[in-house]
């Protein structure tokens, strides 16, 4: 991305310019606003899971957890129902460049490939969020698209790099943690039958299961920061401007912090795991996509409790997000809440 595109997104910004976005966004991306759409969240994955019921197999990914995210995340931003299936081709293109499922060659002016994640392939993007920003100041509506577009702070509106780049943040962000969360914690689950019958037995610790599944599966892989400062981290001497990898799986494994870290423990107390980040940085929609998680994993695990593996798992090709792209599962069919 060119600097000037890059430096307005959120992720990328130090004290002050990132308490700024952040005050902006914290204004409109609230708690409340989001315990609103609990009830449709539910209804949704019910609904969802319903379309699988009677089968007694699918492709969880396919079939379920690629669509769940993308309907939720669009009715926070007020994308219309028409337009959310760019979602899933946008996210694809930015995180599964990597994947040959994904990848979009694109030959540039100079005959070389385009960076999938460069302005010119996020363009289309980009114009969609100002189309959507314009319309929703003409026909305001009690979502985040309109919070977005009218938001003041110190008399300041976002600027046009910086809508660019709330947008480009939420919809991948917002989409593809839960999206890669929900498959991977249920693969968690299906790998360690003790656990998973424990949980059936006692519902109460879905929660913490819940943690335990974004500790051993964390959606996101590693960020890259940039020093700031000569410093020494555990006897490893960092220099000003080096670029440093931040891998979540390597600390969520992390012996000192987690007792038996390679040990599934749905009651695992204390839990604090970094899969959504730590900090002044962490994950503004954490408490969406906790909400998501549980209303997917209360609806399928006592819907069909003898769900299991019906083969391989198939992972996203990156080194960026822990994708899952298939997880075949069969179960005991059961009719649908409409037939009974």
């Amino acid at each position: 991305m060119k600097p000037g595109i890059r430096s307005s997104m959120m992720l990328n910004l130090d004290p002050p310019g990132h308490g700024r976005l952040r005050r902006i966004v914290s204004r409109v991306f609230t708690p409340r606003r989001v315990e609103r759409m609990a009830a449709d969240v539910v209804t949704r994955a019910r609904s969802l899971i319903d379309e699988i019921a009677e089968r007694g197999e699918c492709d969880l990914p396919v079939d379920v957890t690629d669509e769940y995210p993308i309907q939720n995340l669009a009715d926070l931003l007020g994308i219309p129902t028409s337009d959310r299936g760019q979602i899933l081709t946008w996210t694809n293109r930015v995180v599964g460049y990597q994947d040959p499922d994904h990848a979009t060659d694109v030959e540039g002016t100079d005959g070389g490939p385009v960076n999938p994640r460069s302005p010119a392939m996020l363009a289309d993007m980009f114009d969609y969020a100002h189309r959507l920003a314009a319309y929703k100041r003409r026909h305001p509506a009690d979502d985040v698209m309109t919070a977005l577009a009218t938001a003041e702070v110190n008399g300041q509106c976002l600027t046009d790099p910086e809508l660019s780049m709330f947008f480009f943040l939420l919809v991948i962000a917002g989409n593809d943690t839960v999206r890669s969360g929900l498959p991977g914690g249920m693969l968690a689950l299906l790998d360690h039958p003790d656990q998973h019958r424990r949980l059936l037995a006692e519902p109460d610790l879905l929660d913490p299961a819940i943690e335990e599944m974004l500790r051993w599966h964390p959606p996101v892989l590693s960020f890259r920061r940039t020093a700031v400062t000569d410093t020494v981290l555990a006897g490893q001497r960092i220099a000003a401007d080096d670029k440093v990898v931040v891998f979540h799986g390597s600390a969520n494994y992390d012996e000192s912090r987690f007792p038996e870290p390679l040990r599934f423990d749905i009651a695992r107390h204390p839990n604090d795991h970094v899969s959504f980040g730590d900090g002044p940085h962490v994950c503004l929609g954490s408490h969406f996509a906790r909400l998501q998680l549980r209303a997917f994993y209360r609806e399928i695990l006592w819907r069909l409790p003898d769900i299991e593996l019906a083969g391989p798992p198939a992972r996203l090709v990156s080194n960026f997000i822990a994708g899952v792209k298939h997880l075949p599962v069969r179960y005991s069919p059961v009719a649908r809440f409409g037939t009974r």
